[in-house]
């Protein structure tokens, strides 16, 4: 059976270029969409939409899968940022009388099967992805829109239009630290960034980038940390960023890391926020060993999950439209433990090596 993975690979294109191709969307040259129509039709594909098993019963309810990759649990409990975007997609689904169902997928081969079973067997009408990247989740993205089942996707933006989605203004909340970070007063503004290759995780960095540039400033000592970070990875990076004299450090890997440079720094013998002031991401805790609770970057999380409800809800209306949709949520700079103005330090600074 022809899928549009074996029509991406005869066309040299990549799977969410066939699928802009065949529902007619995405700015697209004129020469790749006709090539891969060229595939299409000597291939013989035809979108398994179209033999889609529909339900016996009209008034059968609506059914949304949740996929959450596997990364935003812990231990097989959703985190709580996670939570936070699923109560408000369930409250669009409560109200609209929809089914929801859970899955947790990406690394689970047997959560994948049912996945696909209920696919295949017309059990889904639409899909919302949570926590994917464009690697683990672009398998589950191509199923969905392969058999004509909307999907949206949270805190992902597509490079052109391949994909619906729901996402935070990750760019502008780099500019919006940095600006409320020079009217406290600081000059010195350090950075730990997540060293990943999703855009998200990019897009704070360069925004806050952008925002110092405003104020012909630049960021002072950029340091990288994994996923998940060792105890040795946050002390070197802390140490550094403590060595370059830097009054201020934004933290763009989110709020976790951000309580663990606290108690680094702390350990240090600097005075959080007295001698720096630390600017996390998501605004949800956890509070460092010593009881402070990060100043943060912060949106509405369930109106995130509500408006990624409400868009697949729409699009499940509309099949013969296009497809792609975007959102783009407004953040907000949060104030709690960790930040003041800026303390005079007459000291030489030295730059780190990011």
């Amino acid at each position: 059976m022809v899928t549009i993975r074996d029509i991406a690979k005869r066309s040299n294109v990549a799977p969410g270029t066939v699928s802009m191709v065949l529902n007619g969307r995405g700015r697209l040259s004129a020469e790749t969409r006709s090539r891969v129509e060229a595939v299409i039709a000597e291939m013989g594909y035809r979108p398994k939409s179209a033999g889609r098993p529909r339900r016996a019963s009209t008034h059968a309810p609506t059914s949304i899968a949740v996929v959450y990759a596997q990364r935003v649990a812990c231990g097989g409990v959703l985190s709580q940022l996670s939570q936070a975007w699923i109560a408000g997609i369930r409250e669009v689904a409560i109200a609209s009388q929809c089914h929801l169902s859970l899955i947790g997928g990406f690394k689970d081969a047997s959560q994948d099967e049912m996945f696909r079973h209920s696919l295949d067997s017309g059990n889904i009408d639409g899909v919302i992805l949570i926590g994917i990247t464009a690697e683990d989740g672009q398998a589950y993205l191509t199923q969905s829109l392969d058999r004509n089942i909307p999907a949206v996707v949270m805190n992902r933006t597509p490079v052109h239009a391949e994909f619906s989605y729901v996402a935070m203004d990750n760019f502008g909340s780099g500019k919006q630290v940095a600006d409320f970070l020079v009217r406290l007063g600081h000059r010195k503004i350090a950075m730990i960034h997540l060293d990943s290759s999703d855009r998200y995780a990019n897009d704070r960095q360069a925004g806050a980038e952008a925002g110092l540039a405003a104020h012909d400033l630049a960021v002072l000592c950029t340091e990288r940390l994994s996923a998940n970070p060792t105890s040795a990875e946050l002390y070197a990076a802390c140490a550094s960023v403590a060595k370059s004299g830097a009054t201020a450090v934004y933290i763009t890997a989110g709020d976790g890391p951000a309580a663990q440079c606290i108690d680094t720094f702390q350990s240090m013998g600097l005075q959080i926020p007295v001698d720096l002031t630390i600017i996390g991401w998501d605004d949800i805790g956890p509070r460092s060993q010593s009881g402070l609770l990060p100043s943060s970057v912060g949106y509405d999380k369930a109106a995130m999950g509500r408006e990624a409800a409400q868009m697949l809800l729409d699009l499940m209306k509309r099949e013969n439209e296009v497809r792609s949709r975007g959102l783009v949520l407004p953040t907000r700079v949060v104030e709690h433990d960790t930040s003041a103005v800026v303390k005079p330090v007459k000291m030489q600074q030295e730059s780190c090596n990011g």
